[in-house]
């Protein structure tokens, strides 16, 4: 606005004067607050966005323009046509837009061959543009929730420490979270300090039966919750039970611990009763964690439904055998106090008890007031 009008604008500028403005210089940065209007600039920007009220942050790249959205930094361009599609992930750090990678195929396939796997609960594919190609997965809507900020902040000592005990500062720790949302829990990570983090636009369980994951140091992942027609939690314990030497980090609900899965990769870490099983972090404060769905995949939702915490969750975690007793040291000297947003239970049975599943046999139960036995004689009514 200063630019345009000067620090004291006796008239607001037109969208498209301002735009032009913005536009002035390459690599340019700026702010703009979009109300629920129809932007429809003249010019070389011909582009027709309805939106609700969203706070963006305009990026020149390379000639091209971005808007990211700041709630959840992704990225936003224009085709031919006027239509918004996303496109990249803003890196807050390096002042970037980092653009979604297309998977390419090892040869062309006829229109068909490709396999593809079942929709779910009849819902449309979500499609996401990747630099003018689509990029095709399914994915229950429901499952459109970010890791929350604070649950990565709450871990942060704890990696930082990991990495430590592997020989590596905090920045070359190469952090792998295989399931994507908006890529935004790779930003929160880099933004932290692991700018090794990798969290890209890939069909995880695709590129697991190529054999082309990528290299890491360690899991830290929020997998999706839902069970039909994949049971992702489930996918996930599989896949992690065949990397024991990796340590992971997995957001996910109170009630997995209880699953049948969940004890038999316990018993196949555990192949004697001296053996470690998985241990917990659970948050201090609050409960729950809040976790939020993207405005860009659920624009259904108003702005105060994107907030969700629908289950009590906590970090499952597993650091391998060589590392456990270094770790556990650390954790009871120095570590509780540097990562004082988090509790340890080394077992579901030293889970704190508004954190147990509400099917365990462990967990308390609220006294209730007892009722008072009528006197002999008394008759009381039903």
């Amino acid at each position: 606005w200063g630019r345009t009008c000067g620090t004291r604008p006796r008239r607001a500028p037109s969208v498209a004067r301002l735009a032009r403005t913005c536009l002035g210089s390459d690599d340019t940065t700026w702010t703009w607050h979009v109300p629920h209007v129809t932007w429809q600039p003249r010019g070389p920007w011909n582009v027709t966005w309805a939106t609700e009220d969203m706070d963006v942050l305009g990026v020149v790249q390379d000639g091209q323009l971005y808007l990211v959205e700041r709630d959840t930094d992704v990225a936003y361009a224009c085709d031919g046509s006027g239509e918004r599609k996303v496109v990249g992930t803003y890196h807050a750090d390096v002042q970037k837009v980092v653009l979604h990678e297309v998977e390419e195929s090892p040869q062309a396939e006829a229109p068909g061959d490709e396999e593809e796997r079942p929709a779910v609960g009849g819902e449309a594919k979500v499609e996401v543009e990747v630099q003018g190609k689509p990029h095709l997965w399914d994915a229950d809507p429901a499952d459109h929730c970010e890791t929350p900020g604070a649950a990565h902040k709450d871990l942060e000592a704890v990696l930082e420490q990991l990495g430590s005990m592997l020989g590596k500062a905090k920045h070359e720790l190469v952090v792998y979270d295989p399931y994507y949302c908006t890529g935004r829990a790779e930003s929160q990570l880099k933004e932290m300090g692991f700018l090794q983090a990798y969290n890209k636009c890939e069909d995880f369980y695709r590129k697991l039966e190529r054999k082309e994951l990528p290299e890491y140091d360690c899991i830290v992942t929020n997998p999706p919750y839902s069970t039909a027609p994949l049971d992702h939690v489930k996918a996930l314990m599989e896949f992690l039970m065949t990397k024991q030497d990796k340590p992971w980090f997995v957001l996910q609900p109170n009630y997995v611990y209880m699953k049948d899965y969940w004890e038999t990769y316990c018993r196949k870490l555990a192949s004697t009763a001296d053996d470690p099983r998985p241990f917990f972090l659970t948050p201090t404060f609050p409960r729950k964690y809040v976790y939020k769905a993207p405005k860009a995949l659920r624009q259904d939702l108003k702005s105060k439904a994107r907030n969700t915490a629908p289950y009590v969750t906590f970090w499952y975690c597993w650091v391998g055998n060589p590392l456990l007793k270094r770790f556990m040291k650390w954790w009871h000297g120095s570590g509780q106090s540097v990562s004082s947003a988090l509790s340890l239970a080394v077992s579901e049975r030293s889970l704190p008890n508004n954190f147990k599943d509400s099917s365990d046999r462990t967990r308390r139960k609220k006294k209730g007031k007892k009722r008072k036995r009528p006197a002999e004689g008394d008759f009381t009514s039903n």
